[in-house]
């Protein structure tokens, strides 16, 4: 299904893309300059001659011609569809930042309770030595 097209525009792009002036398209197409330009910038209606002689001189079938307007109608969708794809994506950044901003806080508290076990772990080793000491009985030396 054709949507509505820029069908000025759409003979200003496939003119400059074969390199072709506004001269060049109303001589070949028998019309003024003035007629042509007016045509190209939507100040006239393109008539279905002008069309004719349009695509004749640029060797493009109509087929060829409106199916690039269809191809814009689904360009618009999917540039619509890119750009909510890149909101959702900022929204990810976002989200993903928080995320690694708690994940390195994670890290560094892991970190600070390791360090804590290790301390009490060697605490507890030296109240372990001094008990064992305290209650170590020592056998007097025999003679």
């Amino acid at each position: 299904m054709i949507k509505h097209i820029n069908w000025n525009k759409r003979m200003k792009d496939l003119r400059t893309e074969k390199g072709k002036t506004q001269q060049e398209m109303a001589s070949a197409i028998g019309i003024a300059l003035r007629t042509y330009q007016n045509v190209e910038y939507g100040q006239n209606r393109l008539t279905v001659d002008v069309l004719y002689e349009f695509l004749r001189a640029l060797n493009i079938s109509p087929a060829y011609f409106f199916r690039m307007a269809e191809a814009d109608s689904g360009f618009n969708a999917a540039e619509t569809e890119l750009q909510e794809s890149n909101e959702k994506l900022e929204t990810m950044k976002g989200t993903f930042e928080e995320s690694r901003e708690i994940l390195i806080a994670l890290s560094q508290s892991r970190m600070e309770f390791i360090n804590n076990v290790s301390e009490i772990n060697l605490q507890y080793q030296k109240l372990m030595d001094n008990i064992q000491k305290i209650f170590t009985i020592t056998k007097p030396e025999e003679k």
